[in-house]
């Protein structure tokens, strides 16, 4: 069961995990010192962002976008 409820973000990491680390870099670069702590500081804040994201994505993007395809794909076979 574990490995399903991880499955659920790993898409979500997957695509922001990046984006996410160069926008701390950016953002916080004169903040962020080569230390353990502050290193630890930007994986969790990165993860919980990421987890947000992945919430968003899954459960309101993704039913929404599917729900316009089905509909335009439907609609494109109708007419064939």
């Amino acid at each position: 069961k574990p490995f399903i409820k991880a499955g659920r973000f790993s898409y979500a990491i997957y695509i922001f995990h990046w984006p996410m680390i160069m926008l701390f870099i950016f953002l916080f670069k004169t903040q962020i010192q080569l230390n353990i702590i502050s290193m630890i500081g930007v994986i969790l804040l990165n993860m919980v962002i990421i987890i947000a994201l992945s919430w968003y994505t899954e459960v309101k993007l993704q039913p929404q976008i599917a729900r316009i395809l089905n509909k335009w794909f439907y609609k494109a076979t109708q007419n064939s």
